[in-house]
């Protein structure tokens, strides 16, 4: 009697462990991927932010000067870089990268993190 006890407790035990263990494993690989989400939306807004730059620039016309500001890095501190190609504001980082469209092809000079100043001359859009 003593016997069949310890083994059904043995049993019980190792179905809890293997239950915990599974849940453990999964609420790991959904945390990451909250995070890699969080990252994503961070670099789509940086994207963002700079294409409306751009195609504010553009549609107010020759004359237009603004200042604007990018983080310095995106969330959970991943550094990132920005380019304009083919109609794109691409920011890439951490080998992968968030896109979205532009009103331009390119610009002249190049965005940077911190603050950059954007202007429309004679139909041409710099930045500074």
């Amino acid at each position: 009697m003593k016997g069949q006890v310890s083994l059904e407790f043995l049993i019980l035990l190792s179905v809890l462990i293997l239950v915990a263990t599974v849940t453990f494993l999964t609420s790991g690989t959904f945390q990451t991927n909250v995070f890699e989400e969080r990252v994503y939306s961070s670099a789509m807004e940086v994207c963002k932010k700079v294409s409306s730059e751009i195609n504010r620039a553009i549609k107010i016309g020759d004359g237009y000067e603004r200042d604007f500001s990018l983080e310095e890095k995106l969330f959970g501190g991943i550094d990132y870089s920005v380019e304009i190609k083919n109609y794109s504001v691409v920011v890439r980082f951490d080998d992968k990268f968030a896109s979205c469209s532009t009103l331009a092809e390119s610009i002249n000079g190049e965005i940077k993190k911190g603050k950059n100043v954007i202007k429309n001359e004679n139909g041409e859009i710099y930045v500074e």
